[in-house]
């Protein structure tokens, strides 16, 4: 958007939430709801089945940290090494740990720690200690070119102007 703007060409680019701006379209929601509710139960059933049949993977609770000693232990009982102190990352405080590639190369607990044991090499863990300052700034998308072009989509003369377009297709 910001590359068209700055060429000076009186574009109209729709973004993916026209339609649903668009009031002509105003009811269509309602069959989209009912979509999805649907989807949403299917996903359930087969996670269900999935956990059935699959034992679930282990998360930071699982693993014992020793705050003081600043140590991690793994569930098998592997002692992990701290790779990062003291951290700042997205504006909370961490301690990063990764075990030994010889502990994970053969432990018996790999499939439950690892989300893909074939191709990681060995389990990393980020501790969250607290948050520190303000939480991170989210990018402000109200006077970018992608908003100016939605303001100038959303006029009705943008409106009647779109709708005018034809659809090009390359016949080669």
């Amino acid at each position: 958007m910001a590359a068209v703007e700055a060429t000076g060409v009186d574009a109209y680019i729709a973004d993916r939430d026209y339609r649903r701006r668009e009031p002509e379209f105003a009811g269509a929601a309602r069959y989209k709801e009912r979509d999805q509710k649907e989807r949403a139960l299917r996903r359930k059933k087969e996670r269900a089945a999935r956990g059935a049949s699959k034992s679930r993977r282990f998360t930071v609770e699982d693993f014992q940290y020793d705050e003081q000693n600043a140590r991690c232990l793994c569930p098998a009982g592997h002692k992990l090494y701290r790779s990062g102190k003291n951290m700042l990352f997205n504006g909370y405080r961490v301690t990063k740990f990764k075990a030994p590639l010889t502990a994970c190369r053969g432990c018996h607990l790999r499939q439950q720690c690892l989300r893909h044991p074939d191709r990681t090499p060995q389990r990393q863990l980020t501790i969250i200690k607290h948050q520190q300052g303000p939480p991170p700034k989210r990018r402000d998308k109200r006077d970018g070119p992608a908003q100016r072009m939605r303001w100038k989509f959303d006029t009705p003369f943008g409106r009647e102007l779109y709708s005018r377009r034809l659809p090009i297709a390359d016949s080669r």
